[in-house]
């Protein structure tokens, strides 16, 4: 599990949504993040590697087969239950453990690609179609397998 950031040292809210292994950040800025303090390591890449598009390709390139989260996720939630019910959202634990989860889903359907819906609204979720073949994968929380 990896956080891609830049310049919000001081607001990586998904260090608190899942338990992550790495907050991937530029070199220059590590030391900015190792002061806030986080759960996850910070592993610096080289400040050269610029975009989010180059970060995430940084991050394939040294993990392989990997969950990315968005600094900016404030929470994973079960669609199944109403969101008035205050156990709707998971734990940081739970989440990972979710993605662990999709993970080894993937793997056993074949798929290279897997993430989770980025809505939060039971109303928007299709609960006969968990799984999509043909559908995009929203980048803020994704995983890819080598």
């Amino acid at each position: 599990m990896v956080i891609p950031s830049a310049g919000r040292a001081e607001r990586v809210l998904a260090d608190r949504a899942i338990v992550a292994d790495a907050i991937a950040v530029p070199e220059g800025e590590a030391a900015a993040y190792r002061a806030r303090g986080y759960r996850a390591s910070i592993v610096p890449h080289p400040d050269s590697v610029r975009g989010l598009a180059a970060k995430r390709n940084w991050i394939c390139d040294r993990y392989g087969d990997v969950f990315m989260v968005d600094d900016d996720v404030k929470t994973f939630v079960r669609l199944y239950l109403p969101t008035y019910l205050r156990n709707y959202r998971l734990t940081a634990e739970e989440a990972r453990d979710a993605a662990e989860a999709t993970y080894r889903t993937a793997e056993e359907l074949g798929a290279y690609l897997f993430g989770f819906a980025f809505f939060g609204d039971t109303r928007l979720f299709r609960p006969q179609k968990p799984f999509l073949l043909t559908w995009c994968v929203n980048c803020a929380r994704f995983g890819l397998r080598s």
